[in-house]
This record gives C-alpha cells, structure tokens and sequence, in this order.
C-alpha cells in the first residue's frame, strides 16, 4: 500500500535524468506484478497495492501527461488515502482529465534493460481495438529502446 506522490515522481525524474513532457506516456513500475509471476493471485488483485496518489493527478495534468501506464491492477493506491472514497485517482484522471490509464502491464523485463545501461526513455506504443462508444480494450503495448 505504498503511495506514490508528485514528490517521487520528482525525485524519479531528477535520479532517472528524464523530463516527462506534453504527450509522453507515463510508465511506472512499482515491483508489484512480481505477485502474479509468482502466482499470488489473491495478493495481487487484493484491496492493498502500491499506486498513485492523488497528488499526481495534478503532477500528470499539468505536464500534459497522455497517458499512464502501471503494474498494478488499478494503477492507483489501495486503499485510497482520502477516507469515504473509492478509486479518487480514477476519477479525476478518467472523468475529469480525460487521461487514458493502463493496469496490468509486466515491466520487468524493460526496467532491467534500463537499469543496466540507465536510460529510462523509450518509444512506447500500445493501439487498441477501433470499437465505438467502448471505454476500454485489450492492447499489444511495445516498448522500443
């Protein structure tokens, strides 16, 4: 249940030496899906995950973030921080920011590359299917290094 704030995405940006700018996609791993390599189902789909905060939303909206992408089930802090709300990241990134969000994502194998030769940008490209009036979809994201 470790929650991700603007200050680590901060200090992410200054340790990694990348900006994150206008139409980038925010990707981020948290460790998490190492839970459903194991086949630790219950712990990874239970009501306690690392994610992000609700001080991100205003980090991602004012860099005009695409996008987010994470590792986790529900890209957000569970349980949620604010008392009395259920998915506040959610809602502010879907209804109110129109911010396409990604779950699920395995990153291991992409943060050793970037551990081992330290550069954490990349060409990230994730299409989904052409369905009318749908809010969401199975894709086949890409990362090229």
């Amino acid at each position: 249940s470790e929650e991700i704030t603007a200050d680590d995405l901060d200090a992410v940006e200054k340790a990694q030496g990348v900006i994150v700018r206008s139409g980038d996609v925010l990707c981020f791993r948290t460790g998490w899906y190492q839970y459903l390599l194991e086949g630790d189902n219950k712990t990874y789909v239970g009501f306690q995950s690392a994610g992000l905060g609700v001080s991100v939303c205003e980090w991602l909206h004012d860099r005009e973030v695409a996008a987010v992408a994470g590792d986790v089930f529900a890209i957000e802090v569970l349980p949620a921080r604010e008392e009395g709300a259920s998915m506040p990241v959610h809602m502010v990134l879907i209804r109110d920011v129109g911010m396409t969000l990604g779950e699920i994502f395995n990153f291991e194998g992409l943060a050793q590359e970037c551990r081992q030769d330290g550069v954490w940008e990349f060409l990230f490209c994730a299409v989904g299917l052409k369905v009318s009036n749908a809010v969401g979809s199975p894709i086949s994201p890409v990362a090229i290094r």
